[in-house]
């Protein structure tokens, strides 16, 4: 597999339950590949989970390759449980984890928190 990009994105919703979303683009060699990467992706969630019990993990996929035939795909982490206000150990484990799977390297961290947009609060134009 040829590893491109991958950025690590942290966000707040709007009840504040802090999500962790890491996306990485790849060009798929063979099924067997994939297999093999969805199956380290797993085991790096079942290590997360055993570290930071209650934390959800999920993992997606765009449907279609971008334009250079790569998949992007996003692994999303609940940190709702963990009522934490500094992501920061849970990033640097995740990456810890990532390594040792053999994921995408290097990871770009990005944190973000939702800015409020209830629509109550919209002016109206």
């Amino acid at each position: 597999m040829d590893w491109n990009t991958t950025s690590l994105r942290v966000g707040m919703d709007w009840e504040n339950n802090m999500y962790v979303y890491v996306y990485y683009k790849f060009v798929p060699s063979t099924n067997e590949a994939i297999a093999q990467l969805k199956n380290n992706v797993a085991a790096l969630q079942l290590d997360v989970l055993k570290a930071f019990p209650g934390v959800q993990g999920q993992l997606f996929k765009r449907p279609k390759h971008d334009q250079e035939g790569r998949e992007t795909w996003m692994e999303v982490y609940n940190l709702e449980v963990l009522n934490i206000e500094d992501p920061q150990p849970f990033i640097d484990h995740l990456i810890q984890l990532a390594q040792q799977k053999s994921l995408p390297q290097p990871r770009a961290n990005e944190i973000f928190i939702a800015i409020n947009t209830k629509p109550e609060q919209l002016i109206d134009c």
